[in-house]
């Protein structure tokens, strides 16, 4: 189900904001969490890929993730205790590696609704 989450969201925005509004965001956290995380296997890297893809170019599913407090939730899932730890999986990596294309989007959205309200 989420592989074909992740082809449908990947670049229609109006099935992008359906999943985000009918709590694809709640369900998404759900399974981040219960596959445990970073730590997690191939299913949190589907997560995150779909995560990614109902946040790109989509200022209204932005917008929703911010002010819905999933920043939040998300840095939880993503406890990086093991940050010293020298032997992550390549899985791990992946998983970090969205997480944090995830988090360049939404700063990116934060600084363009800073300078947008500065003008």
């Amino acid at each position: 189900a989420l592989l074909l989450l992740q082809i449908l969201t990947e670049s229609n925005a109006n099935i992008q904001k359906i999943v985000a509004f009918e709590n694809g965001f709640e369900r998404l956290f759900e399974i981040l969490h219960s596959e445990g995380g970073s730590e997690g296997g191939v299913i949190v890297e589907d997560c995150l890929s779909v995560l990614l893809n109902l946040l790109k170019n989509n200022t209204s599913n932005q917008s929703y993730f911010r002010e819905s407090s999933f920043i939040r939730r998300l840095v939880d899932c993503f406890e990086l205790n093991s940050i010293g730890d020298k032997h992550w999986s390549t899985q791990k990596g992946t998983n970090v590696h969205l997480l944090l294309q995830v988090k360049i989007k939404l700063k990116n959205l934060v600084f363009y609704c800073t300078c947008k309200g500065n003008s």
